[in-house]
């Protein structure tokens, strides 16, 4: 949904428009390996989108289910929501944009989740643009 509601608001960009690439293994550094615990030499990361600005601004958008702060059975897990903020500083740390979106932005009762897709996308689209001056 995400996705596509990207290319509706924004397919107007034509060629200009920035791409969104789902699905990325962000891979750490190397030469940062000496930091990382465990004598590991990177960690791998997966992210939902990574976008690439033309000012080489790298951005990570992240649509986050419960899964990213609650147990199976529904309690909040304040060690999984922990890690996943201490992630994200990492990747601010190494120059990223992260930005996350709660699934449940997408679902109401008033409109189809696509509906509201298409709305949330638009509105933090605008504004990144915006900042971006690609708009």
């Amino acid at each position: 949904m995400f996705f596509k509601a990207y290319f509706i608001n924004f397919g107007f960009l034509g060629d200009t428009l920035p791409a969104l690439l789902p699905q990325v293994y962000v891979a750490y550094d190397p030469v940062s390996a000496k930091d990382l615990p465990n004598g590991k030499t990177r960690i791998r990361q997966r992210i939902d989108f990574l976008m690439i600005l033309p000012n080489l601004k790298r951005v990570i958008i992240e649509i986050d289910g419960k899964h990213h702060y609650a147990r199976e059975d529904g309690r909040a897990d304040t060690k999984r929501y922990a890690e996943m903020v201490r992630v994200d500083r990492e990747l601010r740390l190494r120059g990223y944009e992260v930005y996350r979106f709660g699934g449940a932005e997408f679902y109401n009762d008033q409109n189809t989740p696509e509906d509201n897709a298409v709305s949330v996308v638009k509105d933090f689209f605008t504004a990144l643009f915006k900042q971006h001056e690609i708009l």
